[in-house]
């Protein structure tokens, strides 16, 4: 990999990660106007009426095999919908200790459904964004 494509997919990830944040920011913003389940359907709205487009113009077409109907379900109620709606839920109250425990469920999940392996830097930074949650939640008692 060249230094020019290693650049390109730092600057990738930037955007993600701003594209991420903002999420939560403009959340905040909009929670005390709207419930925590208008909220998400604004926001996929606004992303389906983007995407259709993108795909139409990409692919010529908008089906899909359906034997990726049930997990394409699965992940909407799971991954998104619910998610989703916790962090509506949890940007009423306070959304650092959300997105702080993100990466920790992520790994503790695929531990334990994907049978990833965690290395040693993984474990202690894990405990150390949970040990920064539990002192937040006890506001530093």
């Amino acid at each position: 990999m060249t230094k020019q494509q290693e650049g390109k997919y730092y600057i990738l990830l930037l955007i993600t990660s701003l594209l991420w944040d903002g999420n939560f920011v403009a959340g905040k913003f909009l929670v005390g106007h709207a419930t925590s389940f208008v909220l998400p359907e604004m926001r996929w709205f606004v992303a389906v009426s983007c995407l259709i487009p993108l795909v139409w113009w990409k692919e010529k077409q908008l089906s899909f095999p359906k034997q990726v109907l049930f997990p394409l379900i699965w992940m909407e109620l799971t991954g998104v919908m619910l998610f989703n709606l916790l962090m509506f839920k949890a940007l009423a109250d306070n959304v650092g200790l959300l997105s702080t425990l993100n990466p920790v469920s992520i790994a503790v999940v695929s531990y334990f459904i994907g049978k990833e392996t965690l290395t040693l830097k993984q474990k202690i930074a894990m405990f150390i964004s949970f040990v920064d949650v539990m002192i937040v939640m006890v506001h530093g008692n």
